[in-house]
């Protein structure tokens, strides 16, 4: 005869030499209370419609057991529950490039551009995401579903990120002196000026010790 967990009795289960211990029992009265509450639950992760009434809680484990690398538990509850369904199919279809744009998708919400190698003159196997940064992004999150969903022979060469938000770019310069250079000249040097000198011949200067001209 089969026994649900909804309504599990361990006793049924042991020995019939057991049965008549009162510590046993006991232990086994404690053990029903624990497994007939999840047990009563459990129908609600039997089938993959039941998604839409799965609680955080329930679509964390889900994800769990699923291995989903690009889950996260920090996600709102419908962005869960939109990862936990496309995980089933892209487990199927990876090796795609429909299962990397769903991937992506999934994990940051918005579709992304995949451009294959032959498309800008790339190396064989290799290919390229874009993706609409108008929105916070996890890098890790995102590797992580692209690496979980493409061919093992295929090689992401780069993400582009886009926006058309109206940035403001300012402008500026000034000059700034690195360094001072000075040098001496003699008398000699110049000619396009008269030294003034004392009856002497000797030069005249100010009281900076600079030679006076005319």
């Amino acid at each position: 005869m089969g026994m649900k967990l909804s309504d599990a009795d361990i006793l049924q289960l042991l020995p019939h030499f057991m049965r008549d211990d009162e510590a046993v029992k006991a232990l086994a009265a404690a053990v029903n209370r624990l497994i007939r509450t999840p047990g009563s639950e459990i129908y609600r992760l039997r089938e993959w419609d039941q998604i839409d009434n799965l609680t955080e809680d329930e679509l964390d484990e889900v994800a769990w057991e699923m291995l989903i690398e690009w889950y996260d538990r920090r996600m709102d509850i419908e962005g869960k529950r939109a990862t936990v369904k496309a995980a089933a199919l892209l487990k199927e279809k990876a090796g795609t490039k429909w299962a990397v744009v769903e991937a992506v998708k999934a994990a940051y919400g918005v579709d992304p551009v995949i451009t294959e190698w032959f498309d800008y003159a790339g190396q064989p196997g290799h290919f390229r995401v874009k993706l609409d940064a108008n929105q916070t992004f996890d890098f890790a999150k995102i590797l992580k579903a692209i690496n979980y969903t493409k061919r093992a022979s295929a090689h992401l060469d780069g993400i582009e990120l886009t926006t058309d938000e109206a940035l403001g770019l300012f402008f500026g310069f000034a000059t700034v002196v690195s360094k001072e250079y000075s040098t001496e000249m003699s008398r000699d040097d110049f000619t396009a000026f008269d030294w003034l000198v004392d009856e002497l011949g000797v030069s005249l200067t100010d009281e900076g010790d600079k030679v006076l001209a005319e």
